[in-house]
């Protein structure tokens, strides 16, 4: 596929290979998208691969990666770090991958008196639990998201920006080559252009950019 984009090395206008992984109904076009679970309809446009079981690319020829809110529905370590270590093995130098998923920093202060503010996200159900420890199981942990009738089974962790960063450089990764982001701030133009960061009241941002030889 071509896409013209900006790396973390500059302008270029080439041919790309572009991962989105677990995207569900929200693909990227011009995109490789990579999903478990693909929505009905949508077979034309995802592909069905279990990301935590490798990824079938060539060493060094994957230019952007884009995971949103899928690394804190995988299990940490026996399952994360292996995919952080694929994403390492198949990104260009220069290549930029970024993750986004639920954040501690801003989940844990809520708990117990302010968890009805991620109502807008979950079941009508969940606003009726009365016990705050109920209730912030349900949204941590519980079957209780919008995506239940794509065989949503809720998230495996929690974690925050350091936390991921162990989980990076235990994959391999320097840390230098770690970086909390902004909402919509990237090392890539072409994933400021394509993607949408989304519930920023609840996730951080991070960028793995993989040092040229």
């Amino acid at each position: 596929m071509v896409l013209s984009g900006m790396l973390a090395g500059g302008d270029k206008s080439l041919q790309m290979i572009c991962l989105n992984l677990g995207p569900g109904a929200l693909f990227l076009p011009n995109w490789e998208n990579l999903d478990y679970e693909v929505p009905t309809g949508y077979e034309k446009y995802i592909k069905k691969v279990d990301i935590t079981q490798g990824l079938s690319y060539p060493d060094e020829s994957v230019e952007l990666i884009y995971c949103a809110h899928v690394f804190d529905h995988i299990a940490p370590i026996l399952d994360g770090v292996p995919l952080l270590v694929e994403c390492r093995r198949v990104m260009q130098p220069g290549a930029v991958a970024r993750f986004t998923m639920m954040d501690w920093n801003k989940i844990a202060p809520k708990y117990p008196n302010h968890l009805d503010d991620f109502a807008i996200w979950q079941p009508d159900f969940y606003r009726r639990v009365k016990s705050p420890a109920l209730k912030f199981s349900l949204f941590l942990f519980g079957d209780s998201g919008s995506k239940q009738s794509m065989g949503y089974k809720g998230h495996w962790a929690c974690l925050n920006y350091e936390a991921f960063k162990e989980l990076a450089m235990d994959a391999g990764w320097e840390a230098g080559q770690v970086f909390n982001m902004e909402v919509q701030k990237s090392h890539s133009k072409t994933l400021e252009r394509d993607v949408k960061d989304m519930y920023e009241d609840h996730s951080f941002f991070v960028e793995l950019v993989k040092c040229k030889t």
